[in-house]
């Protein structure tokens, strides 16, 4: 399941006059309108996974109604890959801005993640996976969808910089309810965002025009996100399921030159479909991005004329790269080129020794 969201409700400079004007054209119907139309395009497809397109209502109270969807979730057990939130995605055509980029949108992500609990944390810092979160594969995924089907230099381009934030500087949105619950979830925003028109009565005062006004949205903008979020959703949805069980095997009881390389084992996610491959991605240990990818395949993990290892729907690779100075990350790929977010393998625990 993939869902994409924006908020219906808005505020005004008070938050509790509810008889002043509080129009909230950017904050947030541009992430309800992306909502909306990534239902008109997608609903046309037949897709192998579903599609849920949501609004949800007080978020500038609380972040209420995705807490009561993402409980929800959890509750019933939703198998939820992704979520998108789109929250001030409305381009802001101030008057004199020369610092919006209409061709960028930042996606927020979490680094640890919110639900982890103590010991996982330990285990994620000593491992250096604190850059490696799900939301963050997600944001990756993201990227690279935008690299294949919006990126430059197409007039509706549309570029994801990745922010290694949970969200703006001591802010919040409608994501981060999800990632309590343990889910993957990543927030879109403007580039530049116009606090003029944000959380204000609508007013003019000394010639500057304050409210979250409609004139102040750039359409096209919002057409560029909505393009990236429908483009995630459909090839999120026609992937193949990101491998599970992914783990480097147990070291070797004498330790030999092979730990200078890496061995990768990882299972095939539960409803693969026939002819699902597997990629091998990393990226040095400072990168933000993956750098390097290739066809599992190619490492040798090849047995008579299919890419098989010890079971059925099990795999395994050899590869000569110190896994010390980077971080790898296996994904599923289907014959047209749709990946699954990339799974980082943890190391498995060792044996039991004999009595």
């Amino acid at each position: 399941m993939i869902l994409v969201t924006g908020h219906y409700d808005s505020r005004n400079s008070t938050n509790a006059d509810t008889h002043a004007e509080a129009p909230g054209a950017n904050d947030d119907a541009s992430g309800v309108a992306v909502s909306l139309e990534c239902a008109r395009a997608l609903t046309k497809l037949k897709l192998p996974a579903t599609l849920i397109f949501v609004a949800v209502a007080g978020e500038e109270q609380g972040l209420y109604g995705s807490k009561h969807l993402a409980d929800r979730a959890k509750q019933e057990g939703w198998h939820l890959e992704a979520v998108l939130n789109n929250d001030i995605v409305g381009g802001n055509r101030s008057p004199g801005d020369k610092f919006q980029d209409p061709h960028a949108v930042r996606v927020f992500s979490e680094s640890v993640p919110a639900s982890a609990p103590p010991e996982e944390i330990r285990r994620i810092l000593q491992l250096g996976y604190e850059s490696d979160s799900p939301s963050r594969e997600l944001s990756r995924a993201i990227a690279d969808v935008a690299r294949t089907y919006t990126g430059r230099p197409a007039p509706s381009a549309l570029d994801p910089v990745l922010e290694f934030r949970r969200d703006r500087f001591l802010r919040g949105g409608d994501d981060s309810s999800f990632n309590q619950d343990g889910f993957a979830a990543v927030r879109f925003t403007e580039w530049r965002e116009d606090f003029n028109h944000q959380h204000q009565n609508v007013r003019v005062e000394e010639d500057i025009q304050y409210g979250d006004l409609l004139k102040f949205v750039d359409f096209d903008y919002v057409a560029r996100v909505a393009r990236l979020n429908a483009a995630t959703m459909a090839v999120l949805a026609d992937a193949p399921p990101a491998p599970v069980n992914v783990q480097y095997p147990p070291p070797p009881q004498v330790f030999t030159n092979a730990l200078n390389n890496a061995a990768i084992e990882w299972d095939q996610g539960p409803g693969a479909p026939a002819g699902t491959h597997f990629e091998i991605v990393w990226r040095p240990l400072a990168a933000p991005d993956w750098q390097r990818s290739i066809p599992a395949e190619r490492l040798g993990a090849v047995t008579d004329g299919k890419f098989a290892s010890t079971a059925e729907g099990h795999f395994s690779v050899q590869i000569p790269v110190s896994k010390d100075n980077v971080v790898f990350g296996v994904r599923a790929i289907d014959a047209h080129g749709h990946r699954s977010p990339a799974v980082v393998p943890w190391p498995a625990p060792r044996p039991a020794r004999p009595e």
